[in-house]
């Protein structure tokens, strides 16, 4: 799997838990909403209601009581206007979305309105004990169900208050399952969050890392070094080319260490035989030499020995890549060493008009070493000194022994 197939899938995964929280939450704030509207348009209107219907019931016991009293034909209007708006309030609750306890309470009030008839006429002064009894009764009995009406009526206010507190604890729980679905969603976004960020910084870092460890390695001349990434993504792929590339590199790397050691090897038989017929020219073996032909010869011989240091180099390099480098330390005068080596280019400073500043000590320095590489380090530094000096400048040289090593 790729690297950004792995985000995407990663993230993708967090993402539509994020999604489905978010739908989660709409759903809540939504039947919220319909709970609040319920509560301000429906219950909130049938209980204003209830409480009209009441004060309109107590209105039909006053007006009935003072019509049968007075006779007065003004209560008798009042009390049929009064039933009129009963009757139109009743017609409305019963039009709202009631719960079912509420539509209950509401069809038996309506049942006991249709029960309670005409108001009793008012009594005559001249009418017989038994009228004025039978009316007083009348008026009980429709009082009666005045009261009834009025009890059912209280009836119907508990069942609308007990839906209002249906309808809130409804919300209480859908906030409180809301907010412990938030923070187990949160919890889990948190989790998951971690698990894919731990899931893909694991799957860069490591392959990242050994990557990291092999171009160290390389920098350093490990050709040798090789990745063992499994897998099908970039960086997988990135580590099969490493290693093809650290593979050819060390395949020239090895041609280039057979080159020249079988060159420096080859090139020292000849370079031995120029320098021995130089000597046998210099000794005058075949014949005399003029000035000119002496100084000739000094210069290729010169020449020769710089070339065969060179080629000794060439062989040392090989020799310590190789890791088959031997010294042979024994017991040295160091500052003989560099006045020795500093003889070596007495001819070749006058070429560039070169003088030498030596700062040495009169007595020997001793030190256990390995003579012929320490003679052959101190060359190149007067070498790289001779090579690198502006025409006419000095070369100095010191040396002094020390009680301990630097830095202690």
């Amino acid at each position: 799997m790729k690297i950004a197939t792995k985000i995407a899938v990663g993230y993708g995964v967090l993402i539509a838990l994020l999604l489905a929280v978010l739908v989660y939450q709409l759903a809540v704030i939504s039947q919220s909403q319909r709970l609040h509207e319920n509560l301000s348009s429906i219950n909130m209107r049938a209980s204003i209601l209830a409480v009209q219907l009441l004060r309109d019931l107590d209105q039909v016991e006053e007006f009935t009581q003072k019509f049968f009293v007075t006779a007065d034909p003004g209560y008798a209007e009042q009390v049929v206007q009064t039933r009129d708006a009963f009757s139109q309030i009743l017609q409305e609750i019963r039009s709202l979305r009631l719960s079912p306890g509420e539509a209950e309470q509401i069809q038996r009030l309506a049942q006991l309105w249709e029960q309670l008839g005409e108001p009793a006429p008012p009594p005559g002064r001249r009418s017989p004990p038994e009228d004025l009894r039978r009316l007083q009764a009348a008026q009980a009995e429709q009082l009666a169900k005045v009261s009834r009406l009025r009890l059912q009526t209280l009836s119907f206010m508990r069942a609308t208050r007990l839906a209002i507190e249906s309808q809130i604890e409804e919300s209480a729980r859908a906030s409180q399952s809301a907010q412990r679905v938030s923070w187990a969603a949160a919890v889990a976004a948190l989790l998951v969050s971690l698990a894919v960020s731990f899931w893909i910084v694991r799957s860069i870092s490591k392959p990242l890392g050994r990557l990291t460890d092999a171009t160290r390695a390389v920098a350093q001349g490990q050709f040798s070094y090789r990745l063992d990434i499994a897998g099908r993504d970039e960086l997988a792929q990135l580590a099969r080319d490493f290693d093809t590339m650290t593979r050819r590199l060390n395949e020239l790397d090895e041609m280039k260490k057979d080159f020249v050691s079988h060159v420096s090897h080859e090139l020292k038989s000849p370079l031995a035989s120029i320098h021995e017929t130089i000597r046998l020219l210099l000794d005058q073996i075949p014949g005399p030499l003029s000035s000119d032909q002496r100084r000739l010869l000094e210069l290729s011989l010169q020449s020769g020995r710089r070339l065969s240091s060179m080629i000794g180099n060439l062989l040392d390099l090989s020799r310590i890549e190789a890791g088959v480098m031997e010294y042979e330390r024994k017991q040295h005068d160091l500052a003989d060493l560099v006045r020795t080596a500093l003889a070596e280019f007495a001819v070749q400073l006058p070429e560039k008009n070169l003088r030498v500043e030596a700062q040495l000590p009169a007595g020997p320095v001793p030190v256990r070493c390995d003579g012929d590489r320490i003679h052959q380090v101190v060359g190149n530094l007067i070498g790289n000194a001779w090579k690198f000096s502006p025409v006419g400048g000095a070369i100095r040289v010191s040396l002094c022994p020390v009680a301990e090593m630097p830095g202690n």
